[in-house]
């Protein structure tokens, strides 16, 4: 009797993240049989026998830094970034002057933080696109760039225009779309969702800053 082994991977790619997938290793194996029928001639038979085992998509998604639309949502949001430090540092004498952001002498750390979460998001939305089939890929497409569109128009709106009661607005509208995306993500990508809370909490950031500065400018 001989053996034949050979093992297919079968990988669904738009299952990443999902907690049922179609992901599994076949294993194949043929063997051949000598018999010795009724009359007693030898009966050579191959068998082929196919046993399937489910494996994790961990690998997979490791595979995806090399996808380029993964570093085409990461360059989207680290340009959004820079486009928003642009914006904010050629308002540096305005809000130095009204004494609001007095925690500007740290922007370096600042930007290192913002830069790792506005990454950590956009990988959790290229994921959550990549897991989507369809219309899901074009709606998580559509809220991604909604979101770090209405950051770049919250730095602005609040640090061009000084419009404070538009980027209170902005700021809400784009709690909203990052909530959006953060249910997006959590449902079709699993825990890879908890990429986008870092992001939310910025959210959150941003209204009580331009809360906190909208009551400081009326005070004042």
């Amino acid at each position: 009797m001989s053996n034949n082994n050979s093992t297919r991977r079968t990988i669904n790619l738009s299952d990443i993240g999902k907690k049922s997938v179609d992901s599994s290793v076949e294993t194949v194996t043929k063997k051949t049989v000598k018999t010795t029928d009724k009359d007693g001639d030898t009966v050579t038979q191959t068998v082929t026998e196919s046993i399937t085992e489910p494996t994790e998509l961990k690998d997979h998604v490791t595979n995806q830094f090399c996808s380029p639309e993964l570093w085409i949502f990461i360059l989207s949001s680290i340009i959004v970034l820079v486009l928003c430090f642009l914006v904010a540092y050629s308002s540096l004498d305005w809000y130095e002057e009204l004494n609001k952001w007095n925690w500007i002498s740290n922007y370096i750390v600042i930007a290192i933080i913002l830069v790792i979460v506005f990454i950590v998001m956009a990988y959790g939305a290229f994921v959550s696109y990549a897991a989507s089939g369809g219309h899901g890929k074009h709606a998580t497409l559509i809220v991604y760039l909604v979101v770090i569109l209405a950051s770049f128009a919250w730095f602005v709106v609040l640090f061009t225009y000084k419009d404070l009661e538009g980027a209170f607005n902005l700021s809400m509208l784009l709690l909203l779309f990052t909530i959006i995306l953060t249910v997006m993500v959590f449902e079709n990508a699993g825990s890879i969702g908890w990429c986008v809370v870092p992001f939310l909490i910025f959210n959150v950031f941003m209204i009580g800053a331009t809360w906190n500065i909208k009551e400081m400018n009326e005070m004042s």
